[in-house]
């Protein structure tokens, strides 16, 4: 794994920085299901599998000016996917996010501006990552139960193969709700254009293999799960509906359950969708 040594790298320097009483860590213990997981537009082809997760995270907020907040964060987690080791991976990443309030009212809202870089280092060489990130959100309160978010993301990811470098842009809306002091329930959708990867067997019938490269941008093997298995990257558009439900059970430690469906959309019918849920145990406390 020729990264792992840099994404250590990384979480070391920032750990360091983040040695503060003002700082935070955070854990997230999980596991999920995705019924698509090489994302294939092809039901006979479709390939289901749990995951389980295990995320650490740091932050530190610091006051630059009176209305101003200049939050840095890091993280370091794993993923082992069931059934196929080639997506096993682990991935770090460091962020800095600039926040801004210029009203004074609870309700007035905050303006961030996010940035954000990473690695990943799967068992499949062709996968490893880079990826970088651009974020801008506009968040407000619009009572003190309800909590909305809206912005717009840009992020390039480069990888060890063509067929998974991708460039997409997101415009999303979210919101929080409180039901009461101990339960959330969140809401989040995202319309996404750009590049996705799917990978299907040689074999898949319903396929036209011309229909692929015509559309195609970039097409390689893909060992991840198995032999003759095909990954092509295509230009599409896609919907991104997230429901989520958070229990706080004790100081510091809540539940997490949430759903996510995706429909993608490409040309000459290679379209997808998918749909996972995710059990998080979460841990937060401060340094």
């Amino acid at each position: 794994m020729k990264k792992i040594t840099l994404i250590l790298l990384l979480f070391n320097i920032q750990q360091n920085v983040l040695a503060d009483s003002d700082s935070q860590i955070n854990l997230d213990i999980g596991i999920s299901h995705d019924n698509n997981i090489n994302r294939s537009h092809s039901k006979q082809s479709t390939l289901d599998s749990t995951a389980y997760h295990l995320l650490t995270s740091f932050s530190r907020v610091d006051k630059i000016a009176l209305k101003q907040l200049l939050e840095y964060r890091a993280s370091l987690g794993y993923q082992d996917l069931q059934d196929y080791d080639g997506t096993d991976h682990i991935r770090g990443s460091m962020g800095i996010s600039l926040r801004y309030k210029p009203g004074s009212s609870f309700t007035s809202p905050t303006y961030i501006i996010e940035a954000e870089t990473g690695l990943a280092d799967f068992q499949a060489d062709l996968r490893d990552r880079t990826h970088y990130l651009l974020r801008f959100i506009i968040s407000s309160w619009l009572t003190s139960q309800l909590q909305f978010n809206s912005g717009i993301a840009s992020q390039l990811q480069d990888s060890d193969s063509r067929a998974f470098d991708l460039v997409t842009h997101k415009l999303f809306f979210s919101a929080d709700l409180r039901l009461d002091q101990f339960s959330t329930l969140y809401a989040t959708a995202t319309y996404q254009a750009g590049d996705i990867t799917s990978s299907i067997p040689l074999s898949d019938s319903s396929t036209e293999i011309l229909d692929i490269i015509r559309q195609a941008e970039d097409i390689e093997f893909d060992p991840s799960f198995g032999n003759n298995i095909l990954a092509y990257r295509i230009d599409s558009r896609a919907i991104i509906s997230t429901l989520g439900y958070n229990l706080a059970f004790a100081p510091g430690q809540s539940i997490d359950l949430s759903a996510q469906y995706v429909s993608a959309r490409a040309k000459y019918g290679i379209d997808y969708d998918a749909l996972s849920f995710n059990l998080s145990y979460l841990i937060s406390f401060g340094l």
